[in-house]
């Protein structure tokens, strides 16, 4: 629902906009869903000029659990690349580049957190060889993608868990069976963390200044479904790793008025500010960007207010 209220506010302004998925619980564990994400960020690349989109100049955006499995595969991608090209420098071994891809599930196995270990493999799938790790982890045997996060010229994520050891006991609470987050996360809430990652990492000396896209990171201060100190947090960890990262913060906004409740009742600044971002994200690019201009008949309230407040109250975020 979010992404086709996004549509109506960012098509007639000229941009295209691709929502794509990723497999859930039971079909796969978050390693499948970064694959998935991974993928499909390829196919943007590979795919979207016959759409009419422009493949050097894309902004990855993505919210809640978007937003941490978008973190998770760009920090992992941009230590592999940081990892493949110090190895360069140095020449210490053999190794395989970056290009041939991300091994997402051994990468974390490995210890990404340390990058004298980061596995970089031939292909993000060698472990589904079997039908048991097929069926088990949700992959398909696909190449493996070769974009880098600097392809892309900026990532957006907003309100997301980045924190899992801090969130686990919080989103039980809230109804999720921390069974479930077992399976998803291979009970290994550390490592599939991006503030812990991006900390450890730091801690290693590595610094992603050349290999992470600029970030925005967009939270509501009222997030009661992951709060907005973990927002905070992750912004700093990104900060530390040299990344170039902003933080907005939307004063009373809960976990979904940015991309439901507000959008609406005609109120875009989520929209606006994504819309703003790729505007100078995208300067020098071939698109030419126009004001955003919230008065158009799509961006007007969609619903009465008493339907949209009725909702909020039914709204389990």
């Amino acid at each position: 629902m979010w992404g086709a209220l996004l549509g109506r506010a960012l098509c007639p302004h000229g941009i295209l906009l691709v929502i794509p998925d990723y497999r859930n619980f039971p079909q796969t564990d978050v390693t499948g869903m970064m694959f998935d994400v991974d993928m499909s960020v390829s196919w943007v690349f590979e795919n979207c000029e016959g759409f009419g989109g422009d493949p050097e100049n894309v902004t990855l955006v993505g919210q809640s659990a978007g937003a941490h499995l978008g973190s998770m595969v760009l920090l992992t991608k941009a230590a592999a690349q940081f990892r493949s090209e110090s190895l360069k420098m140095v020449n210490r071994f053999s190794f395989a580049t970056v290009e041939e891809g991300v091994d997402f599930d051994l990468a974390v196995d490995q210890g990404l957190t340390d990058v004298d270990n980061l596995n970089i493999s031939s292909s993000p799938t060698s472990r589904s060889s079997t039908p048991e790790f097929e069926r088990v982890r949700g992959f398909t045997t696909q190449k493996p993608s070769t974009w880098k996060p600097t392809s892309l010229v900026g990532f957006i994520p907003i309100s997301g868990p980045y924190d899992l050891v801090k969130l686990c006991d919080h989103f039980q609470s809230r109804g999720l069976d921390k069974r479930i987050l077992d399976w998803i996360f291979q009970k290994r809430f550390e490592k599939y963390s991006p503030t812990i990652l991006a900390h450890n990492l730091s801690s290693s000396s590595v610094n992603l200044s050349r290999y992470f896209p600029p970030t925005t990171v967009i939270h509501g201060a009222t997030d009661v479904s992951a709060p907005c100190s973990g927002g905070v947090e992750f912004y700093d960890s990104l900060k530390l790793l040299g990344v170039k990262a902003d933080l907005i913060v939307y004063e009373s906004m809960s976990h979904t008025d940015p991309i439901l409740e507000k959008p609406f009742a005609g109120e875009q600044q989520l929209h606006e500010d994504i819309y703003n971002l790729m505007r100078k994200w995208g300067e020098g690019k071939e698109h030419e960007f126009v004001d955003f201009d919230g008065s158009i008949p799509s961006c007007r309230r969609v619903a009465p207010q008493i339907m949209i407040d009725v909702a909020r109250k039914a709204n389990p975020f």
